[in-house]
């Protein structure tokens, strides 16, 4: 979930990155990530379940 409309960049459980864009704020997204990358990524608040 991201706070404001923004871009995510990640590293899904498979191991490729990704570019997640244009997620919209406050909607849970279904993925299995194992890291967020800090480049790329426009997102200024991230929150993930564990």
């Amino acid at each position: 979930m991201v706070a404001s409309a923004a871009d995510l960049a990640v590293v899904l459980k498979s191991g490729d990155a990704v570019i997640l864009p244009a997620l919209s704020p406050g909607l849970s997204y279904p993925i299995r990530i194992t890291r967020v990358l800090a480049t790329i990524t426009t997102a200024k608040s991230v929150k993930g379940l564990i």
